[in-house]
């Protein structure tokens, strides 16, 4: 068992491998969707504040209080392991990301950028 230096230095390592897997499914993610759309999509980091100030100058700052606080949540690490809700939910295993981006697009769902 790490103990003092070592357990700061272990938990700062997982900490990145974390941060480093999130970025680098992000772009995957935007790839996947450029593939459906035939569109460049990138992701971009921006920070909480920046985002919240974003959408507070686009609708109000209780929208940018509530949609920052879903933001926080989706992203704090909670959600980065699989479970079985889909299937407890609807009845069915998860889609794939690709096949669910690539449905989309073929229904119009992003024909014009936001």
């Amino acid at each position: 068992i790490a103990r003092g230096p070592m357990k700061d230095y272990l938990n700062s390592a997982a900490g990145l491998i974390k941060v480093a897997r999130q970025h680098s499914e992000r772009h995957h993610s935007a790839a996947e969707l450029s593939q459906a759309t035939k569109r460049e999509i990138r992701h971009i980091p921006i920070s909480f504040e920046a985002f919240h100030a974003n959408i507070a100058e686009a609708g109000g700052t209780f929208v940018a209080d509530v949609f920052t606080a879903i933001a926080r949540e989706t992203l704090d690490g909670c959600n980065a392991h699989t479970t079985d809700g889909v299937m407890r939910a609807l009845g069915r295993s998860p889609r794939d990301f690709a096949d669910f981006a690539r449905d989309a697009a073929r229904t119009g769902a992003w024909t014009s950028a936001a």
